[in-house]
């Protein structure tokens, strides 16, 4: 049926809100943390807590063959370190809302690493639409000098580094769509953040260093981060495509920017400069005409 049921209207506004905040979350940690550190922080918490929930749920624990392992190791390295780190990284020099777009182009990666890689087909309109979404958010990151709040940095050039994060994040898509058919989506997503976090071994100890900087409203952005945004995110997106589908689904998350900006000006009172405004609207068509066909 085209209506939902309340119970998945209720789960994708958690998660559209839950993942708006996130953006807002890692802002306040860089007043105190460095990129490396918020993420190796924020995916210890989260492997703790998801290994402790293997130990509670034996239909969760992994039951893979070795290939499976190696996919699991490659999707893990780019969801973690490799989508994480440009992206928070990226976060020094653009507003939050403006990053939560870069992030949103993780579709339009997706549909030409699909099409390199795969020999997918990508319409003259999907291409377009690729076009379209990549001068965005280009744009975005060239207006970000006089667009920011008042811990952003002005610098162009390192912000156009968060744009390794949906390319990365695109890929570990395609890894797991490729073995997680076999087994439970949690599970997999689950497993493939682990062994990213386990990737990042080299930062740990630099990443334990920050803990002691902390106070407590820090402290609870990051327990935010690591299981309202991450695990209780995830687990919730999950029951909701099994009900909808997971391009329905994905339609839901062209709300998320519009979820950040709200809460960067609830929180941080930042307002969005108009080539802002024009280049999030580009971003988002562009975004859009890449799923025309999908959808259809």
């Amino acid at each position: 049926s085209h209506v939902l049921s309340p119970w998945i209207q209720v789960g994708v506004l958690l998660v559209v809100t839950m993942w708006g905040l996130i953006f807002v979350a890692v802002h306040e940690l860089l007043i105190v943390l460095d990129s490396i550190q918020i993420v190796v922080i924020r995916y210890w918490i989260f492997s703790f807590i998801f290994l402790l929930l293997l130990l509670c749920q034996p239909d969760l624990r992994p039951n893979f063959t070795r290939k499976d392992w190696g996919l699991y190791i490659l999707a893990g390295i780019l969801a973690v370190p490799g989508a994480q780190f440009p992206i928070v990284y990226g976060q020094r020099f653009l507003a939050p809302p403006l990053v939560s777009l870069i992030a949103g182009l993780t579709p339009v990666m997706a549909i030409c690493l699909a099409k390199i890689f795969l020999a997918e087909k990508l319409s003259r309109f999907q291409f377009m639409g690729c076009l379209v979404a990549l001068a965005g958010s280009l744009s975005i990151i060239l207006v970000s000098s006089s667009d920011g709040t008042a811990t952003t940095n002005s610098n162009p050039a390192m912000a156009a580094l968060a744009l390794i994060s949906p390319l990365s994040w695109a890929g570990y898509m395609i890894f797991i769509r490729r073995v997680s058919t076999r087994h439970r989506a949690l599970t997999s997503t689950g497993t493939a953040m682990i062994l990213g976090t386990f990737s990042t071994a080299p930062f740990w100890k630099h990443g334990a260093s920050g803990v002691t900087n902390l106070e407590v409203s820090h402290l609870l952005w990051l327990l935010y981060l690591a299981i309202g945004g991450t695990l209780l995110t995830y687990w919730i997106y999950f029951r909701v495509i099994a009900e909808i589908g997971a391009n329905r689904a994905a339609t839901f998350m062209f709300v998320v920017p519009l979820v950040a900006l709200f809460w960067s000006w609830l929180i941080l009172g930042y307002v969005p400069s108009i080539p802002a405004i024009l280049g999030g609207v580009v971003v988002l068509t562009g975004v859009a005409m890449t799923q025309k066909t999908n959808s259809a």
